[in-house]
């Protein structure tokens, strides 16, 4: 019923690489859009009481036809699949392959020693993998994507730099990649919850919740 309220390609657009890891659940959708499914693809999941939610609510608004009710019904489809595609990569999330890890580790390594200039298409090209690879790596090393780790890392440096020296805090930034200071302070507030002058006269090396 969803499939075919959702246009042609919704998911194959959507849910493209998730879809390519988990190839029990790939076949269903595929099977599902095509027409060619014989019988219903049974999964078991551990949170039953939310997907009937879910579809009870996916349900009404498929009768109702209201409004927007196609956003809706993708919705609900979105949170459905979100739950699927985790439980089928469930067991690699818990424990990553050795061969992984050991990249993953490369992965930060270079971040660490380059992280004022790395971008994700430069260090996705540097270890031959994609960019949505490099991301997946990291999310499941550190629960942060490319971006995160990078911030996180830079602004552990400045703060680092911020105790244990006296240099201008322009320069500071500028050496852990930022150029732009309004965007630098703004960061570092939001990480932070004060400027770095008052975090560097407070002598340590620690933030506090904003």
């Amino acid at each position: 019923m969803v499939l075919l309220e959702t246009e042609p390609g919704f998911l194959d657009r959507e849910y493209a690489e998730a879809l390519e890891k988990a190839p029990v659940l790939r076949e269903a959708v595929a099977a599902a859009c095509q027409g060619t499914q014989t019988k219903p693809a049974r999964f078991r999941l551990g949170e039953q009481e939310k997907i009937r939610l879910i579809l009870e609510d996916m349900l009404c608004e498929y009768r109702g036809r209201q409004k927007g009710y196609a956003i809706s019904l993708k919705s609900g489809l979105s949170r459905i699949l979100v739950m699927l595609i985790r439980l089928a990569e469930g067991a690699e999330a818990k424990e990553q392959r050795p061969e992984e890890a050991a990249v993953t580790q490369e992965i930060l390594r270079y971040l660490y020693e380059n992280m004022e200039k790395a971008s994700l298409k430069d260090t996705a090209a540097r270890f031959y993998y994609h960019p949505n690879t490099i991301n997946r790596l990291l999310l499941r090393r550190t629960g942060r994507n490319f971006s995160e780790m990078v911030r996180e890392l830079r602004l552990e440096r400045v703060r680092g730099l911020l105790v244990e020296t006296n240099l201008p805090v322009r320069q500071i930034a500028e050496s852990c990649g930022y150029r732009n200071m309004t965007h630098f302070y703004h960061i570092f507030y939001e990480s932070c919850g004060m400027t770095p002058l008052a975090y560097r006269s407070r002598g340590d090396d620690s933030c506090v919740e904003p």
